[in-house]
């Protein structure tokens, strides 16, 4: 037994249980490796990237990019109407969701062959 007492957890596991717990961990272990099937609960499940199983999130995130630039803007305006200098922040935010937006929109080198 060392300073940590993993002997003891070790040993405890070992006996009474250890066969259901290695089944409950061998039937509920996922890879994370896209293309790749895995068993799941004793089910083959081919695992691919989550951008090709749900084009919710692709979606989502052009929806609040495109919020973004639209309220950077629209803020931008109205205060330079006003008067006031336009804080670099809003200007900031604008342009990453502009950057944002151009990166997820135009289609990859990869993609094009």
């Amino acid at each position: 037994m060392n300073a940590n007492g993993q002997d003891v957890l070790e040993a405890k596991l070992k006996t009474g249980g250890s066969a259901v717990v290695a089944g409950v961990m061998e039937a509920t272990r996922v890879e994370s490796v896209a293309g790749k099937v895995t068993t799941v609960a004793g089910e083959a499940v081919e695992r691919r990237a989550p951008l090709e199983n749900d084009v919710w999130i692709y979606r989502m995130v052009v929806g609040v990019l495109g919020a973004v630039l639209i309220i950077a803007t629209l803020g931008g305006v109205v205060i330079a109407m006003v008067g006031r200098q336009v804080p670099e922040m809003v200007v900031a935010l604008g342009s990453a969701a502009a950057g944002a937006l151009a990166g997820l929109l135009v289609p990859s080198p990869a993609g094009r062959r």
